[in-house]
């Protein structure tokens, strides 16, 4: 057990049974199953194409749980574009959905939306709301759309 938390050791299946049979942890919830799915897609670096995965692998099973990664994903490109240079606001709608709106051009709003089996996307709005574009989320489309911002928007 000190070899394994110093991090010199990791203890086999079988001896992490007996560890846990000895600390009264139940094995099973700590190394099998959802929760050790959970654990390391967490530790996994996130990004589009992962979370994508992860809730085309939910929706059949557990909707809520799959909706609950538009606001994660619409973060993640919010956090993007402001490293870009981009200054915006992200609002969260009640259907799950997220805009992304930009101080200095009122003509683009991006939205974050995932569409049933076929996962997350993102959507070019024009200044009448009406989607210009919809492309899978993905770094190769978001670097696409930043391209754009800067040529069609001006920003």
């Amino acid at each position: 057990m000190l070899n394994w938390l110093a991090g010199s050791a990791c203890p086999g299946e079988t001896r992490l049974k007996e560890i846990c049979a000895k600390v009264g942890w139940r094995y099973e919830e700590l190394f099998q199953g959802d929760s050790l799915a959970d654990e390391l897609f967490e530790e996994d670096y996130l990004n589009f194409e992962k979370l994508t995965q992860r809730y085309l692998r939910l929706e059949p099973r557990d909707p809520l749980a799959a909706w609950g990664h538009i606001p994660l994903a619409a973060a993640l490109v919010h956090v993007d574009l402001e490293a870009s240079g981009f200054i915006c606001r992200t609002i969260i709608a009640d259907h799950f959905g997220a805009r992304i709106e930009f101080e200095r051009s009122k003509q683009v709003v991006l939205q974050v939306n995932v569409i049933y089996g076929r996962g997350l996307v993102i959507s070019w709005l024009d200044d009448q709301a009406l989607t210009r574009e919809t492309r899978e989320l993905s770094e190769a489309s978001l670097k696409v759309i930043k391209d754009n911002l800067r040529t069609v928007a001006g920003l």
